[in-house]
């Protein structure tokens, strides 16, 4: 079981998160919502599109990282292939 405890400068500061081991959760992942602020960064690199949520008759922005269900090609070589990703992929090295 794991152990938790509180992190600490003094103990903890040779720890780093493994970014890559981390993003690969999103290895199948083929859309993203996004936040309307960040999109003037992502249309650079990614398809941002509309869509409607299922749960409700709501819009959702999002960015497209493949066509096909659980594809992702930004996802190439083991490791994220574009030089920024949507807030939602960046915050996963901190989850388990």
């Amino acid at each position: 079981m794991t152990k938790l405890v509180l992190l600490d400068r003094a103990n903890h500061q040779n720890l780093r998160a493994l970014n890559e081991r981390a993003y690969s959760v999103c290895h199948e992942t083929t859309i993203c919502p996004v936040l309307l602020a960040e999109t003037p960064r992502l249309v650079a690199e990614y398809p941002v599109a509309f869509t409607r949520s299922s749960d409700c008759s709501k819009l959702l922005c999002v960015a497209l990282f493949g066509v096909d269900p659980r594809e992702n090609l930004y996802w190439r070589d083991n490791r994220w292939s574009s030089f920024s990703m949507p807030l939602n992929v960046a915050p996963q090295p901190l989850q388990s």
